[in-house]
Order: structure tokens, then sequence, then C-alpha cells
């Protein structure tokens, strides 16, 4: 008992300095702070004002960063403790159930505890803001307390677990299906009906309200971002990829069937082990079925603590002291030993298969960066009404530039009609609904001023469509007229005077060609003439080209 306490205080602290070394934060971790955000200013849970779209997918986390971020807390600090509270929970939800249903009256060797403190990526996502390490925390617990209840009441706890587990990811249901299961049989065998309802209980009286508060509010039955990442078109090869990377870089998992097998031989810890089982199988079916993530390893950690359990189990059937160790020895080397796929990895989504490692690029310096960034654009826009679309790594700048809309063109997040529309081929997943590539009239039609971006390859200074508000450039989508000359009269802005830029083109209309001013009028057109008022300027094309 001493020497399992204090390896795992070891394995505990370890892990713990190793997530603080990773401090970092997802820029998808913002689109959450935006929901708070705008939650707490009287708006309602939207990314936009007026526009009731559900851009998220972890209700609970985001309702817990808004409550943070209400009394003073700075959301990325706080969700990265946060995550960090989750996980060393969760390392204390194993050592527990270790102690509990596999080593009861043997030698304590918190197996399951010790290799997820381990864990390298529960390490990454502990905190990187993301609501994964609560939602592992709560899977974890689901399983957990479902199989060790030893009354309803115990099932009760479970059941509400599940639900907020489904409320954090809608995924969270699959595990709490699995608790449902684990009542059914109780039911079964006790010829009452009392398990299994307590376990439902929480999802008649909370889950229900809530997913019909949710459908009445935002319209559909999924989130948005169900249909942006084309949940209903599955990817299978893309998802027993991203399945294999992580199993062929985290292999000691692998040892899980074989402790479903010697688990299941016992009373004692066979409900363990088929629950575990079913869960486990259950996720990696989903997982595999949408495509897997962007992010590698993030769709997996959340089950990691079920299958260190499994392994655990393998000394349910022989528990003697020195066969523990061994196992502990073996398991805690075979995880800080991963071999890491480093040809299959980037640094951001890009290619076919597209799987990232999203914190090397996040570190603390680029976050700080794009925030200043961020901060300074919202000087610059402070009074106007500003609309911008951004396409990727730029969640931060929405949250942080407090534009009045924000629209996320990458895939549609946070947008109702780019998340509905189809995909073409397929690319990294999650990435795939370009709006810049698909209907870039779409952005027209929105009245988006600016494409705001760092990518200098696509500047063209003195250009009228290019401009510059600091360090950050920026493709002007439509020009309005009273936006921009308010705008060039500030400091760090570099933006062309359209107006006298057409100016200067009608007086060389008679030189060029039909072809030519057809072709410039259909820009400038959805450029400048369809947002603005300006006749004068517009009867000089329109009477060369015989419109009315």
């Amino acid at each position: 008992m001493r020497w399992g306490c204090l390896l795992l205080a070891i394995a505990t602290l370890y892990g713990a300095w190793q997530a603080i070394a990773f401090f970092w934060c997802s820029d998808d971790a913002f689109i959450s702070f935006r929901y708070a955000k705008n939650f707490n200013d009287g708006l309602g849970l939207v990314f936009n004002a007026g526009e009731r779209v559900e851009g998220y997918t972890n209700f609970s986390w985001t309702m817990l960063v808004a409550a943070a971020m209400r009394l003073g807390a700075d959301p990325v600090l706080f969700s990265q403790i946060a995550g960090l509270v989750c996980t060393l929970l969760t390392i204390a939800t194993l050592a527990f159930t270790s102690a509990r249903l596999i080593a009861k009256g043997s030698a304590f060797v918190p197996l399951a505890a010790i290799g997820f403190a381990l864990h390298e990526h529960a390490q990454v996502f502990a905190s990187g803001g993301l609501e994964t390490a609560l939602f592992t925390l709560l899977a974890t617990g689901t399983v957990c307390l479902a199989v060790g209840a030893r009354g309803n009441s115990g099932l009760v706890g479970a059941g509400l677990l599940g639900v907020l587990a489904t409320m954090t990811r809608p995924d969270g249901i699959l595990l709490y299906g699995i608790a449902g299961l684990v009542g059914l049989s109780r039911a079964r065998r006790a010829c009452t009906w009392g398990p299994f309802v307590a376990v439902c209980a929480a999802g008649l009286l909370v889950y229900l309200p809530y997913w019909l508060w949710r459908f009445n509010y935002y319209g559909w039955a999924f989130p948005n971002t169900f249909y942006a990442k084309s949940a209903a078109s599955p990817y299978p090869q893309q998802g027993v990829y991203y399945i294999t990377l992580y199993l062929g870089c985290y292999y000691v998992l692998l040892l899980a069937p074989l402790g479903w097998l010697v688990g299941a031989t016992r009373a004692t810890t066979r409900g363990l082990a088929l629950a575990s089982a079913g869960a486990i199988a259950l996720y990696l079916a989903f997982v595999a079925w949408v495509g897997g993530d962007f992010m590698f390893g993030r769709f997996l950690v959340p089950i990691t603590p079920l299958a260190y359990l499994s392994i655990e189990l393998l000394r349910a059937r022989w528990p003697g002291h020195m066969l523990a160790l061994v196992l502990l020895a073996l398991t805690s080397t075979a995880t800080l030993l991963r071999r890491y796929p480093t040809e299959a990895i980037t640094r951001l989504p890009s290619g076919e298969r597209g799987v990232a490692e999203e914190r090397l690029n996040y570190t603390v310096a680029w976050t700080a960066r794009m925030r200043e960034a961020a901060e300074q654009l919202r000087e610059v826009f402070r009074g106007y009404d500003v609309r911008v679309v951004l396409t990727g790594t730029q969640a931060i700048w929405a949250y942080y530039g407090e534009f009045d809309l924000a629209i996320e063109g990458c895939t549609g997040l946070t947008d109702e009609y780019i998340a509905h529309l189809p995909i073409g081929a397929r690319t990294s997943i999650g990435h795939e609904k370009s709006i810049l590539a698909i209907d870039p009239d779409y952005l027209l039609r929105r009245r988006v001023h600016f494409h705001l971006h760092l990518d200098y390859s696509n500047h063209v200074p003195g250009h009228y469509r290019s401009a510059k508000f600091g360090v950050v450039l920026a493709t002007v989508v439509t020009y309005d007229r009273a936006l921009m000359r308010g705008l060039r009269g500030k400091l760090d802005v570099e933006c062309v005077d359209f107006e006298a830029y057409l100016d200067d083109y009608i007086t060389k209309l008679p030189q060029q060609t039909d072809d030519a001013v057809r072709a410039a009028w259909t820009d400038f057109e959805g450029f400048y003439f369809r947002h603005n008022d300006d006749p004068e300027r517009a009867r000089p094309f329109r009477d060369r080209l015989g419109l009315r």
C-alpha cells in the first residue's frame, strides 16, 4: 500500500509538471470563450449577436468558463487550470477504482492511474484550454461509478455523470448508454426496474429539458458543428487511420483486450471488463465513423483511462505483489517510450490525412502575439460595425477583436449556411468547407468587409483589395465607403482610397476594351456599387456596357 501510494504520487507530480510545461491554448477554445463572453454580456449563447448558431459542442464547459469569467477570471488561465484539475481527478478516480474493484484484498499498485499520469497526450490536453480533460473525467467516472455502484443511489450518480458527459460532448451519450446497460443488467438480475430507472433519472430530469431548450433555441437536432464536419457522412478510412496512429504510438494499450478476457473470468471484475470493453469498442466505432479528428489523440484520450483499467485487469487473475510490480514497470515504460509517428504528424492540418500536433503551433508566445494583434484591431475598428471572415487559426482574433460579425470561413463551425454545404473532395478532417472556394459570393451577401490573415503571399501593396492594420493583413471583401473613409485616417492603417481609384479608372474608360470594362464592372459591382449608393460613378460603366 505504501509503495503503491508513493509511486502514484511520483507519477502524478510528473504528469502535473509536464502538463504545466505544455501550457498552451487551442484556437478552438476561443470559440467557447466568445460564446461565454456574449452570454455574460446579455447577448445570449451566440457567437454573433442576433444569430442563434450552436457553434460549440461543449455546453457544460462553455457555461463553466462563463461562470469563471463572470467572477473575473481570465478564460485562458482558468481553462488550463480547470483542465489540469480534471486530469488529476481522473487519476484519483482510476486509483480509487483499482483499489475497490481490482486490487481489493491484494497489494495496492494503481497501474491505471500511474499509466494515465505518465501519458503524454493526457498531459497535453490537460492544459490546452479545451473540454477534453473534463470530458475524460466524466466519461471515466460514468463507467467506473456505474460498475462499482452498490445501490440505486450510485446508479443515479452514474447517470448524472453520463448526462454531464453528454452535455460536455454529444458523444458522451455512448458512455451514458453503457451505464444504462449496466443498470438494465442489474434490473434483470434483481427482477425490478429500479436500477435501470435510477440510471435513466438524470436523462429524463436533466438532459431531456436541456435538449428541448437547445432545440427550441437553435432549431436543429444536433450542434452546428455536426453538420459543419459532416458527421452524417462516414469517413471510416480516415477514422481507422487516426486510430491506428494513436495505437501505434501508445502500443501498450493494445493489451486492453487481453485484460478484458482475463477480467471476464472472475465474478469480481467481470462487470468492469465488460463495461470497459463495450465503452471502448463503441467509442472506437464512433471515432472511425466520423473520420477521427485533425488533432492527434484528442478524440482518443477520453477512453484511454478505461484502456489502462483494462490492462490492470490482468492482475485480477494473478494478484501477487511481484507480478503487479512487473506489469506496472512494463506498462509505465511502454507509455513513456511511446512510438511517436513523426512522419505523419504536422504542425497544422494539411493534405488528405491532415493530422496535426496543434500545440506546436499555439505556443504561449504565439497566443500573446495573436492577442496583441486582435486588440490592436479592436482599437482600430472601435466605433464601427465591422464584419470579418476568418479562415483558420484565428478564433482568438474573433474573441479579442470583438468584431460585430465574425464568420469562421474554413468549415463554418459558427455559420449555419456554410455548415450545411456539401463536402467536395475530402481533405483534412474538419477543414473541408472553405467558403472562399465553395461560394465566395456568400461573403458579399453578408456584406463582409475584410478577410483577415497573416499570409503575406496574398498581400499586394497598393492593390485596391489589399489593406493592412498594424501587423494584420486583410483582403477587402466589400468596400464600405463610410467605414473606409474613417479608417484611412487612423495610425497604422494602410488601404487604398477606392473612390479615387474609381475616378482615375473612369477617366481611362475610353482606352479600355469592352471585355476589360465588363470584367472590371463585374468586380466593382460586387465590391463597391452593390453596397454604396453612387450612381454618378456607376453611370459611365452602365452607359459603356448598355446597362439600365
